[in-house]
C-alpha cells in the first residue's frame, strides 16, 4: 500500500513538472518570433518610437532635446530621461527602428532571467524559477512591448538587476553601491521606475540590514536628485519642465477602470495569487519583503495608466512582479505535494491563459496588422518622398526620420500642453490656415477616437477647412492643401414653405412580384407619357447576392402610368443581377445597367421596338466596379452616356470614377477620376469608408461635375458631400472640394444646367432633408427645407428620390420613421454593420416639390394609405434594403414609385 501510494504521490508531483516544459517550449517559440518579426520590421510599429529616434538623432547631432523654448517650432517634447536615447544616439542614422527594438528584447530576455535568478537565489528551486521566468515572456503585454523601440525594457531590467544584485550578493562590499546606481540608471531611463524597485530594495533591505536599507535610500535619492538638478540647469529649466510639467496629463477615470478590466481578464490568476501572498502567507514565502515591496509599488505605480495617452507599458513592472509572485509561491508550496501541485496547476492555467492572450493581443491585434500593412507602408513612404519639408504626421511619423528629415511636431505631446495651458497653438494654427504644411497625416482607430487625444480640436478645424484628403492608406488620411477651385459649400437652408393644390390618383400596385427592392425611375423626353422604372428582384424576403436567384425587373408604361409591361432587361446571370439604373437618351432611346456576375453590363431599346431589351443589344462594359452602385447618366445635349461607380485603380486603390461612351455603349472611355484614392485593402479591413452615391451632373456647354460622399475619418457619419467639376466635357476634374455634410445617402440629379443634391443636413438629433442647388456649374450654391415640418432621422440606408422635369420643377419624395424610438444611432449602425439587421421602424411617404428653382419647397403630402413596416422590406445580405423611392418628374406631372411590403407601388401627382 505504501508503495502505491507512493507511486501515487511521485506521479502526482511529476505531472506538474512535464505540463510545465509543455507550455515553456511555446511561449519560448511564440517571444522568439514576434522578436524577430518585430525587430526585423522596417517601418513604425508605435506612436511612441519616432519621437525617440528623433531625439537620438538630435542628440547624436549635439543638440539640447530638452530645450524650454517652445514659442517656435520644431515643437518637440522629450518625455523620458536620457539614457535609452544615449544608447539608441550611434544607431540613429542606421536601423534605428531595428536597433532601438533590439535593445527591447535583449532588456526583455535578460529581465527573464533575472527574475528566474532572482527566484533560484531565494528558494534553490530550479523549476519555480523556471515557471518565474517563463510567466514572465507569456505574458501579452511583455511580448508585445518588447518588440518596439522604447525606453520601458532597458529601465525594468536595470530596476530588476538592482533587485537581483542585492539578493545574490547580500554581502558584497558594493552591493549597495552597484544596487544604488542600478536603481538611478532605470530612473534616468523612465523615471516612473523610481516607485516600484526601490520600494523593494528598500524592503528587502530592512528586513536585512537598516542601516544598508538607509544608505540606499540616501545614494538613491541623492545622486538621483543632484543629477536631475545639474541636468535641468544645463538645460535651463528644460529637464524639468520635459520629464515633469509636459507629463502632466489628464487623468481619466473610465481609462484606468477599462485598463483594469483588460489586466484582470488577462492574469486573474497571477493577481489573485499575489493578493494572497502579500495579505496571507507571511512567514514562508521566499524573500516576502522584496516580493510584496515589488507587487505593491508596481501595483501603484500602474495606476497612473489613467493618464491620455498611457499603454500598456504601464504594466510592465507589475508583469515582473506577478511573475516573481507565482515563483515565490511555487517554492513556498514546496513541502506539501498537494499544495505544490495545485500551484503548480495554477501558474500553468495562468500561463495557458497568459498565452492566449499574447496571440490575441500582441501578434493578432497589433503586429500581424501592422506587418500586413507593409506594402501600403512602401506607398506611404513612397508618396511622403515626394512632398517637400514641412509635413505633419502622427502614427507614422517615424517615416520622416527615415528618410533624414527632421520632426517638425509631436502632435500628441503638443495637444496635451495646449489643453493644459501650458502651449500657445495660435502659431500652428496659422500656418495650418496658411497652408504651410505640404501634407499632414493624420492616423484614424476606427470606432477609438484617438485622433482625439493627438491634435486638438482647433488643429482638426483648421485641417478640415485648409486642407482635403488626397490618399487614405495604411489607416492613414494624407491631406494636402487644398485649392482654390471658385467652389463654394451649401449654406445653411431656407425654412419657408408653400401651399400646393395637386390632383393625386391612387396607388397602382405595379408588379405582383414579392421580394422588389431599390427602384429607379424616368421619363422619355420625346414623350413624357413613356416611363420606364427598373427594380431588383429577389427568390425570397430574405437572400444573399452571393445565392443565385437574383434579377432585375424592367416595367415600361406608354400611358403615363396607368399600365405596366414587364420583361428582364439583362440575360439569366449564372449567380445574380442587381444594382441596376435605368435612363434616356436625349432621341428617346431607353438604356439599362446592372451588374450581371460581377460585371456592369448594358442594355437598350427604343420605342419602336416598345422598349422590349433582346439579348443581342446587351453589352459587358467593365469590371472595375467595386462596391458602391453604379449610376448611368445621359448627356442631354451630346448623347453622351457617363458611367458612375467607384472604380479600381491598379491593385491598390479605389476611387470615385466615371467613365463615358460616345457611341452608345460599345466604346467607352478611360476612367476619369478626381483627386481622392482610398485603399482596397483599408476598405476590406473596414479602416476606411467606401464612396459612395456617386453622379455625374451636367452643366451648361462642356461643364460638367461629379459628386459622391464620402467620410475621411470612419466608420464615418456625418460623411462629407464632394464635388469635382470639369470644363472639357469630363476629360479632367478639378481638386474635390467639399460642399456639405449628410447624415445618410444623397441623391443628386440635373436638368437644364441645374444641379440639385438632396442631403440629411443638421446634427445627429435634429435632422432635415434640404436640396442644395446650383445653377452656375456647381460654383456657388443654395439650399431650401425639403422636409417641411416632417420630423427627419438618421438613415443609413434609403436616399430621399428627386428629379427635375423640364420646366425646371424639382419633385422629392422620401420616406420619414413614425416614431423615433425604432431609429438606429450611428453609433448602433456602426456596432452592428457587420451584422444582420431588420428594420423594425414604420413609415411613411412624402412628396414635396419647388417651382422656383428650389428656393421653396411645398408643404410635403403623404402619400400612403396605410403603414409602411420595415419589416416588409427585403432582407438582402441580412440587413433590410427599400432603396430610395424613386420618381420621375415631367412638366404636368410627378411620378413616385416605392417599396411597401416587399412590393413596388407607383401613382400620378398632377401639380
Amino acid at each position: 500500500m505504501k508503495q502505491i501510494r507512493k507511486a501515487a504521490t511521485d506521479y502526482i508531483g511529476n505531472t506538474p513538472k512535464i505540463i510545465l516544459w509543455i507550455f515553456v517550449v511555446p511561449v519560448i517559440i511564440i517571444f522568439i518570433l514576434h522578436a524577430s518579426l518585430a525587430a526585423t520590421y522596417a517601418y513604425p510599429l508605435d506612436y511612441g518610437e519616432a519621437p525617440l529616434v528623433n531625439q537620438a538623432r538630435r542628440l547624436s547631432a549635439g543638440e539640447n532635446i530638452y530645450s524650454p523654448d517652445l514659442t517656435a517650432p520644431p515643437y518637440h517634447i522629450t518625455n523620458y530621461p536620457p539614457l535609452y536615447i544615449l544608447l539608441l544616439s550611434p544607431f540613429a542614422e542606421s536601423a534605428p527602428f531595428q536597433m532601438g527594438r533590439l535593445i527591447s528584447v535583449i532588456a526583455a530576455v535578460a529581465t527573464a532571467v533575472l527574475l528566474a535568478r532572482i527566484i533560484y537565489t531565494l528558494s534553490q528551486n530550479r523549476l519555480a524559477a523556471l515557471a518565474t521566468g517563463a510567466s514572465f515572456l507569456a505574458i501579452p503585454y511583455v511580448v508585445h512591448w518588447s518588440g518596439l523601440a522604447r525606453v520601458d525594457f532597458l529601465a525594468l531590467l536595470l530596476a530588476v538587476a538592482a533587485l537581483y544584485v542585492l539578493v545574490h550578493w547580500p554581502n558584497g562590499r558594493w552591493t549597495i553601491i552597484v544596487a544604488a546606481l542600478l536603481l538611478i540608471a532605470a530612473i534616468y531611463t523612465r523615471q516612473s521606475y523610481g516607485l516600484a524597485a526601490p520600494l523593494a530594495a528598500f524592503a528587502w533591505l530592512w528586513t536585512q540590514n537598516r542601516r544598508q536599507a538607509i544608505t540606499l535610500a540616501v545614494l538613491v535619492a541623492g545622486i538621483g536628485l543632484a543629477l536631475f538638478a545639474l541636468i535641468s540647469l544645463l538645460t535651463n529649466g528644460g529637464f524639468y519642465f520635459h520629464l515633469v510639467t509636459a507629463n502632466a496629463n489628464e487623468f481619466r477615470w473610465d481609462t484606468l477602470v477599462d485598463r483594469l478590466g483588460q489586466l484582470l481578464g488577462d492574469l486573474p490568476i497571477a493577481l489573485l495569487l499575489a493578493i494572497a501572498a502579500s495579505v496571507a502567507w507571511r512567514q514562508r514565502l521566499v524573500g516576502r519583503p522584496l516580493l510584496v515591496g515589488f507587487f505593491v509599488g508596481a501595483f501603484l505605480s500602474m495606476l497612473t495608466i489613467g493618464k491620455v495617452g498611457s499603454n500598456v507599458n504601464y504594466f510592465l513592472e507589475l508583469a515582473a512582479a506577478l511573475s516573481l509572485m507565482m515563483g515565490g509561491i511555487i517554492a513556498w508550496s514546496e513541502g506539501n505535494i498537494w499544495r505544490y501541485t495545485a500551484v503548480f496547476l495554477l501558474v500553468i492555467i495562468q500561463m495557458g491563459l497568459a498565452l492566449g492572450a499574447t496571440m490575441n493581443m500582441a501578434v493578432d491585434q497589433r503586429l500581424a496588422p501592422r506587418r500586413a500593412d507593409l506594402e501600403a507602408l512602401r506607398r506611404l513612404d513612397e508618396l511622403l518622398a515626394d512632398l517637400p519639408d514641412p509635413v505633419l504626421a502622427d502614427e507614422y511619423m517615424g517615416l520622416l526620420p527615415l528618410q533624414d528629415r527632421p520632426l517638425y511636431l509631436q502632435p500628441f505631446e503638443m495637444t496635451q500642453l495646449a489643453r493644459g495651458g501650458l502651449w500657445d497653438q495660435a502659431p500652428l494654427l496659422a500656418e495650418i490656415d496658411q497652408k504651410t504644411f505640404n501634407a499632414i497625416l493624420i492616423h484614424y482607430f476606427g470606432n477609438a477616437p484617438i485622433h482625439r487625444d493627438r491634435w486638438t480640436d482647433e488643429m482638426l478645424a483648421a485641417v478640415e477647412q485648409a486642407y482635403r484628403p488626397a490618399y487614405a492608406i495604411a489607416g492613414t488620411v494624407v491631406y494636402v492643401p487644398q485649392e482654390d477651385s471658385g467652389i463654394t459649400a451649401a449654406p445653411a437652408s431656407n425654412q419657408s414653405s408653400i401651399n400646393a393644390n395637386l390632383t393625386i390618383s391612387s396607388p397602382t400596385l405595379i408588379s405582383q412580384s414579392p421580394y422588389l427592392y431599390q427602384p429607379v425611375m424616368v421619363s422619355n423626353p420625346l414623350n413624357p407619357q413613356h416611363l420606364a422604372l427598373i427594380v431588383g428582384t429577389g427568390p425570397a424576403a430574405e437572400f444573399s447576392t452571393f445565392a443565385p436567384g437574383a434579377n432585375l425587373l424592367l416595367y415600361i408604361s406608354t400611358d403615363g402610368g396607368t399600365t405596366w409591361a414587364e420583361q428582364v432587361p439583362l440575360s439569366s446571370p449564372r449567380a445574380t443581377n442587381l444594382d441596376s439604373t435605368v435612363a434616356f437618351a436625349p432621341d428617346g432611346t431607353l438604356y439599362a445597367i446592372g451588374i450581371r456576375d460581377g460585371e456592369i453590363t448594358l442594355n437598350s431599346s427604343n420605342s419602336d421596338s416598345a422598349y422590349e431589351m433582346t439579348l443581342a443589344n446587351q453589352l459587358a462594359v467593365t469590371r472595375a466596379q467595386v462596391n458602391a452602385r453604379p449610376w448611368l447618366q445621359i448627356d442631354p445635349e451630346t448623347a453622351d452616356l457617363f458611367l458612375s461607380f467607384d472604380a479600381q485603380e491598379g491593385d491598390i486603390y479605389d476611387t470615385p470614377a466615371f467613365i463615358r461612351s460616345s457611341n452608345g455603349g460599345p466604346l467607352w472611355s478611360t476612367t476619369t477620376r478626381p483627386d481622392q484614392h482610398i485603399s482596397l485593402a483599408d476598405l476590406a479591413t473596414n479602416r476606411a469608408v467606401w464612396p459612395e452615391d456617386i453622379r455625374v451632373l451636367f452643366g451648361q456647354g462642356q461643364d460638367l461635375a461629379l459628386v459622391w460622399t464620402w467620410a475621411s475619418e470612419p466608420p464615418g457619419w456625418p460623411r462629407t458631400v464632394w464635388l469635382a467639376t470639369s470644363t472639357d466635357g469630363g476629360q479632367t476634374l478639378s481638386p474635390p472640394q467639399p460642399i456639405a455634410e449628410t447624415w445618410g445617402p444623397i441623391n443628386a440629379t440635373s436638368s437644364n444646367g441645374r444641379y440639385a443634391i438632396i442631403i440629411r443636413s443638421g446634427s445627429e438629433t435634429e435632422l432635415q432633408l434640404v436640396v442644395a442647388v446650383s445653377g452656375d456649374n456647381g460654383r456657388s450654391w443654395g439650399s431650401a427645407l425639403a422636409s417641411g415640418d416632417i420630423p427627419v432621422t438618421f438613415d443609413p440606408d434609403k436616399a430621399p428620390g428627386i428629379s427635375i422635369a423640364p420646366n425646371g420643377t424639382i419633385d422629392v419624395v422620401f420616406y420619414a420613421a413614425q416614431t423615433a424610438d425604432c431609429v438606429q444611432t450611428p453609433a448602433a449602425w456602426r456596432e452592428t454593420l457587420n451584422f444582420p439587421h431588420i428594420d423594425s421602424c414604420r413609415y411613411d411617404l412624402y412628396y414635396t416639390f419647388s417651382q422656383d428653382n428650389g428656393q421653396t419647397f411645398s408643404q410635403p403630402l403623404q402619400l400612403n394609405d396605410s403603414t409602411i413596416a420595415g419589416e416588409g422590406f427585403v432582407v438582402v445580405n441580412g440587413r433590410s434594403q427599400a432603396g430610395a423611392p424613386a420618381i420621375a418628374a415631367t412638366d404636368e406631372a410627378a411620378h413616385p414609385a416605392w417599396i411597401d411590403g416587399g412590393q413596388l407601388y407607383t401613382l400620378r401627382l398632377e401639380r
